[in-house]
């Protein structure tokens, strides 16, 4: 009877150990398959990761915010990001074009630098210095940001009378451009219109500021004189 009792002991002993063996081989496996697959995981998503968020960054970078137009003949218009950073610069006049030719360092630069580099420029202060008018207007849904940087030009060029800054709509800024001008051309162009003067857009594309200002003053001034002979006659 007790050789019989120490038998089942024994087997049960056994089947124990033979337990605990099989448990920690499987767990040996396991482990080892779980590591190799996480590396396999950790291998494939991190790179996928980085390479996400470059593309999300270059996205938000290389994405305009905020549209500076600067028209004195030439005309050009600046793309700015979020970061105030000058991301496209575009002639639209022929002007416009070289004086781009001559300002593409101003890329990646920021808006403040880009402005003072392009009112530093020898063709620019010569054409200021001849009583031309220069008008830079500030275009963005960003209202926050477009109204400091407005304020901020406006400082910069508070003491040459003949530079205009002012904020533009930006539901008009697309319709301009796709007419092939700046917005600062375009505004004066819808202003000559609704005065009833028959231009043509080729025709403001060429116009400096000057001119444009002075047609404006002259229609109105001749309007105004009209109107006041019109009402000495009664």
């Amino acid at each position: 009877m007790n050789e019989k009792i120490r038998e089942a002991f024994h087997q049960v002993k056994a089947e124990e150990e033979l337990k605990k063996r099989t448990k920690k081989f499987i767990y040996d496996k396991t482990k080892g398959y779980n590591k190799k697959h996480m590396y396999h995981i950790y291998y494939v998503l991190i790179p996928a990761a980085c390479m996400l968020f470059i593309f999300i960054g270059y996205q938000i970078y290389f994405t305009p915010t905020l549209a500076i137009s600067i028209d004195i003949n030439p005309s050009i218009e600046m793309e700015v990001n979020r970061f105030d950073k000058v991301i496209a610069i575009e002639g639209y006049n022929e002007d416009g074009e070289e004086l781009v030719n001559l300002l593409q360092d101003v890329k990646y630069m920021n808006y403040a630098d880009a402005i003072n580099q392009i009112i530093d420029n020898k063709e620019i202060l010569t054409l200021l210095s001849n009583d031309e008018i220069m008008v830079i207007s500030i275009i963005s849904q960003d209202n926050e940001q477009s109204m400091r940087i407005l304020s901020n030009i406006e400082s910069y060029t508070s003491d040459d009378t003949n530079i205009h800054c002012y904020h533009g709509d930006y539901e008009r800024l697309d319709e301009a451009n796709k007419l092939g001008l700046s917005y600062g051309k375009y505004d004066a162009y819808q202003k000559l219109c609704s005065l009833d003067i028959n231009i043509s857009i080729e025709e403001i594309q060429s116009m400096s500021m000057r001119e444009i200002h002075d047609l404006l003053a002259t229609y109105l001034e001749d309007d105004s004189s009209g109107h006041h002979q019109h009402g000495h006659g009664h």
